[in-house]
């Protein structure tokens, strides 16, 4: 039987006990409130993380595999950074164009090529813009007054070449497409069903022309280049000369026992001599772009800067009048007598149906061949390389037809039926004409005119051995950039600047056929 004492120690451990269990209970009750808030919390955050992944996907942010859009290997550099022009755009929106610290932070790959270049001769023309390379292949070892090497940078072209190649997932494509269809279209892409992005449900047509490096994309956009212009790199000054023969030798059938000595003749020689001129423009880019879609948007970058500088490079390598300030136009140089191949000039061509008075001239079907003949005659050792004219003159060609019950009646069979088909097998476009290649472009001018005539309708066609045209360009490109001058549209101004000229190697290696009628 247990004791007093025992009995009140027991009673006093009971109420200890009590006391504590009153004054523990409601801190219990808290931390089971508090348990229940942070899964309910969790719970919460984990729908709200396979939301936001169910709508990264139907907006193809990401991938099929749920991985972010990426910029493909460069070259052998591995996952290294390829250069981007898209960068510096952030540098700027960071900090502005000529702070070193956010180019160093932000665009530290393309600023550290901008130093090097500079230190291989490469200069900027203003402050605080920065160079970036058109291609490893335009870069030149660095030379002194005299022209001897003060420098090698094969390993800068070698690094610059392996990482100005830009390789973009499509499906990223698909997803800058569909948030900006306006953008789609200004650049030739179609929409073929409901998902951009999707090669399943048709997908995005990117053009051929979207390359992976400035350079590749002038090229393919510059009629010139396409029917086999040469392209030569210039040196930092950007001036070099080429010499060439103007004027052969004469040999004449002598007497063996003459007395009289043999007239001498002299080696004519010229100089084709390129001067970089600058050619500037600036693209306006929204900044939703960059904020967005940082790596889609180095394609758009890209296109852009080469269809506006294309643009103005075409036309001037076709018929600039030439200065200081730009090439000369083939079609700028002199003319020979019609008919008539001279050296140092280029043919010159009448349409066989001559306009009465002031009237634009109408090419017919013989004037095709006799166009090629007249390119043969100017002794050209080489084969021509194509066409260049405007669509529509092209179509005019294509369509040409014999009489049928009366001349001239356009009823009887195409006269040029071979080249109406112009698909390979695989279904690409190859416009031809008699085998050569022809380059259409909206460049060649439609405001073409006869001596003293109103009529400011006409077009030219260009025929001839395309190499001799000669395109010296300098390897980088001057870049600088602002967010100031449109920043209540929100919106960045790229300024870029381009050097380039052209010469011819022998001007009576093209034959032009002007004043003509596209129709």
């Amino acid at each position: 039987m247990p004791t007093p004492e025992e009995l009140a120690l027991e009673a006093k451990k009971a109420a200890d006990k009590a006391a504590i269990a009153e004054a523990v209970g409601p801190l219990v009750e808290e931390v089971k409130a508090l348990g229940t808030k942070l899964a309910t919390t969790e719970a919460t955050l984990a729908d709200e993380k396979k939301k936001r992944e169910i709508l990264e996907k139907t907006v193809n942010r990401v991938d099929a595999n749920g991985q972010p859009f990426h910029i493909g290997k460069a070259g052998s550099r591995g996952d290294s950074k390829p250069l981007m022009v898209s960068n510096i755009w952030r540098a700027v929106m960071a900090g502005g164009m000529g702070n070193k610290q956010t180019m160093e932070e932000y665009a530290p790959e393309e600023f550290q090529i901008s130093q090097r270049l500079q230190r291989a001769g490469y200069n900027t023309v203003h402050l605080g813009s920065i160079l970036f390379p058109l291609g490893e292949e335009l870069l030149l070892d660095p030379v002194d007054g005299k022209g001897q090497p003060v420098g090698d940078i094969k390993e800068l072209k070698k690094e610059i070449g392996e990482r100005l190649h830009v390789q973009v997932d499509p499906g990223q494509i698909g997803w800058l497409m569909k948030r900006f269809p306006d953008m789609a279209a200004s650049m030739g892409m179609q929409r073929k069903d409901l998902q951009m992005g999707d090669d399943t449900l048709g997908g995005m047509l990117v053009p051929s022309s979207q390359s992976d490096r400035i350079i590749d994309l002038l090229r393919n956009r510059l009629s010139v280049m396409r029917v086999g212009a040469q392209e030569i790199p210039l040196p930092p000054s950007g001036n070099i000369a080429y010499p060439r023969l103007n004027a052969d030798p004469s040999f004449t059938w002598t007497d063996p026992d003459t007395t009289t000595d043999l007239s001498t003749t002299n080696i004519g020689t010229g100089v084709v001599r390129l001067q970089a001129k600058s050619l500037r423009g600036a693209v306006t880019i929204p900044n939703d772009l960059l904020r967005y879609s940082s790596p889609a948007v180095e394609m758009v970058v890209r296109s852009a800067l080469a269809a506006k500088g294309a643009v103005a490079e075409d036309q001037a390598y076709l018929e600039a009048v030439g200065s200081s300030l730009q090439p000369k136009g083939i079609i700028s140089y002199g003319l020979s007598t019609a008919e008539t191949p001279a050296v140092g000039k280029v043919t010159l061509h009448v349409a066989g149906t001559v306009g009465g008075g002031t009237t634009l001239d109408t090419l017919t079907p013989e004037d095709i061949a006799k166009i090629e003949a007249l390119y043969y005659l100017g002794n050209d050792p080489d084969a021509p390389t194509g066409w260049i004219m405007r669509p529509l003159m092209f179509a005019a060609i294509r369509n040409r037809r014999a009489g049928a019950a009366t001349a001239g009646d356009g009823g009887g069979p195409f006269m040029f039926d071979s080249i109406r088909r112009l698909q390979d097998a695989g279904g690409t476009f190859n416009p031809a004409i008699e085998g050569f290649p022809v380059a259409v472009t909206a460049q060649a001018s439609a405001n073409r005119n006869k001596a003293g005539g109103s009529v400011v309708t006409g077009c030219y066609i260009l025929f001839g051995n395309f190499n001799r045209l000669i395109i010296g360009r300098v390897g980088t490109i001057e870049l600088a950039v602002s967010e100031h001058v449109k920043f209540l549209q929100d919106k960045t101004i790229i300024r870029a600047v381009l050097r380039a000229d052209s010469g011819l190697a022998h001007e009576e290696s093209f034959v032009v056929t002007d004043s003509l009628n596209e129709s």
